[in-house]
């Protein structure tokens, strides 16, 4: 029998009547344990150790405010699913569909002018009834349509908090600026005391096994300021094991996840988080049996990850998610999507060991510093050769720059895979290197059009082949190489074809072979702009 200590004797009295009358779901008596402690004023509720069977989630309810249920540890309170799946063993607050926004639509809403990036006043237009000071959700009818599927099209939100109304003016001051623009009909959508606040889930397992597939997580929460999950642990789940939607103020910490019953596309997400703002990850990690181990989705603001490792990688959805730190983690990093295009900007990943890094059309603004990369892949989309209508409509990745990095791989032909079409792409003191020992090229670039600045950098290929391969034909490719050394055996540092269009410029650059010819074989006789590096042969 299953030990369950209680702090009140009306929670051991209905403890003992559901557990003596045999039921099998645990659930019920533990949602209304709970909404009664918040009902009665309590700060906290404690799960004890023990095995508990949910036939549904455990509810807590819009309105809760500054409280805690805390497990007695993640492999000592453990909940399971094995009769039925559930959407998530907590569900917090309400949870809005993200495709239709219903939850927030169905809520009192308020038209507004549009509103621009760090504004603090929203104006509502002529004809609103007045606003009341509270919580509300800013949301617009931009849509983010995916090129893959018609149907599938999303938009942004943010939760917000005004603070006065000027009815002269029908000007509503909020608490802070805002994260994004709004000006596709802007809403305010008031949510009254719907809004969770300043809750805390901790210390608690999870294993959703459910036959040959299984329920979704443990915290499923929504439209909440200020939520901290901390020491969770998941294993067996279906998707998105930790989710939050529309929230802000979010720190999950010491959490880990593990073995995803379901890894396709859409399903297998680990940690999962839609359209919240103010976001804090650390010391968190995943298995790599999973699609994607933490996913960053449907335009999330503000977001720092520190000291995570996923194995199965981190995600950045393609949104338009905006200000992404990641520091000391480990795992690839995909940075946009080539199905949602609307990119992501202003991201930052610091002293990371990263296998593999992508980035995809409309990302802009990103920088790379001190880490570790198994590879760079760039991704561009035409406008107009998509399978459906995309929103935006095409894109190309723009303005990223590697300084301090060491990026090196044995797995391809190349540590840098182009694309068709990229902006500026900028690496300064980097190492660049293909290590295998047969065949291959630090740089090949076999169709972009894109400028490229190489500065002091060490690009190191220890085969004959030759290190800086430039194949591609487009006009608009500029190669910048400055006080850059390249180390190879090959009898020269750069190979040109003869069909090449752009422009060189090299510039004080140095070539370090035993078989030194000369620094570049430009079989286009057309490349060099500028051409005054050096060649020195060593053994």
């Amino acid at each position: 029998m299953r030990r369950m200590i209680y702090r009140t004797v009306t929670a051991v009295s209905a403890c003992c009547f559901a557990f003596c009358r045999g039921y099998a779901d645990d659930s019920a008596w533990l949602t209304q344990q709970i909404a009664n402690a918040i009902n009665a004023g309590q700060s906290e509720y404690v799960i004890p150790a023990g095995d508990y069977v949910l036939d549904n989630p455990i509810v807590i309810p819009p309105g809760t405010s500054n409280f805690t249920i805390r497990g007695a540890g993640a492999s000592q309170t453990v909940l399971r699913t094995p009769n039925k799946q559930i959407s998530h063993a907590f569900r917090v607050g309400v949870i809005p569909i993200i495709w239709n926004n219903w939850g927030i639509a169905n809520q009192p809403n308020f038209n507004v002018s549009p509103v621009r990036t760090g504004a603090q006043k929203v104006q509502l237009l002529p004809d609103q009834n007045p606003l009341q000071p509270g919580y509300y959700v800013l949301w617009d009818n931009y849509n983010i349509k995916c090129a893959k599927n018609v149907w599938n099209n999303l938009n942004h939100a943010e939760v917000v908090q005004v603070l006065s109304y000027n009815p002269n003016t029908r000007i509503a001051t909020l608490d802070v600026p805002v994260g994004r623009e709004y000006s596709v009909t802007p809403k305010l959508a008031f949510m009254g005391g719907q809004v969770c606040k300043n809750l805390t889930i901790s210390d608690m397992g999870f294993n959703g096994a459910c036959g040959s597939s299984a329920s979704n997580g443990i915290v499923g929460a929504g439209i909440t300021d200020g939520l901290k999950l901390k020491n969770l642990e998941v294993s067996n789940f279906f998707t998105e094991a930790i989710m939050t939607t529309t929230c802000r103020n979010v720190e999950i910490e010491g959490c880990k996840i593990d073995g995803a019953i379901a890894g396709d596309p859409g399903n297998g997400y680990g940690f999962t988080i839609y359209r919240s703002r103010f976001v804090t990850i650390k010391n968190c990690r995943s298995d790599q049996n999973m699609r994607h181990g933490l996913i960053l989705h449907s335009g999330t603001l503000d977001v720092s990850i520190s000291d995570c490792q996923m194995d199965a990688g981190f995600d950045l959805h393609g949104y338009d998610e905006r200000r992404v730190q990641f520091n000391r983690c480990v795992g690839s990093i995909n940075i946009g999507n080539d199905a949602w295009l609307g990119g992501a900007k202003d991201v930052l990943v610091s002293s990371c060991e990263v296998p593999e890094i992508e980035f995809h059309p409309n990302v802009s603004q990103v920088s790379v510093t001190n880490s570790k990369i198994g590879g760079v892949r760039l991704f561009n989309t035409v406008p107009g050769t998509t399978a459906y209508p995309a929103e935006p409509a095409g894109g190309f990745p723009d303005a990223i720059l590697f300084s301090k990095c060491d990026i090196a791989s044995n797995t391809s032909y190349t540590v840098l895979w182009d694309c068709g079409k990229a902006g500026t792409l900028t690496f300064v003191n980097c190492k660049i290197e293909n290590t295998r020992n047969d065949w291959g090229n630090a740089i090949r670039l076999d169709n972009l059009g894109a400028t490229i600045n190489l500065v002091k950098c060490n690009i190191i290929n220890k085969t004959g082949y030759v290190p800086i391969n430039i194949l591609s034909k487009a006009s608009n490719l500029y190669i910048n190489m400055q006080n850059c050394t390249v180390q190879t055996k090959s009898s020269t540092a750069m190979w040109i074809d003869r069909n090449f269009r752009g422009r060189v410029s090299l510039r004080r650059n140095t070539l370090y072979s035993p078989n030194a010819s000369k620094f570049v074989n430009d079989q286009s006789g057309r490349a060099r702009s500028i051409n005054n590096s050096a060649i020195k042969a060593v053994q």
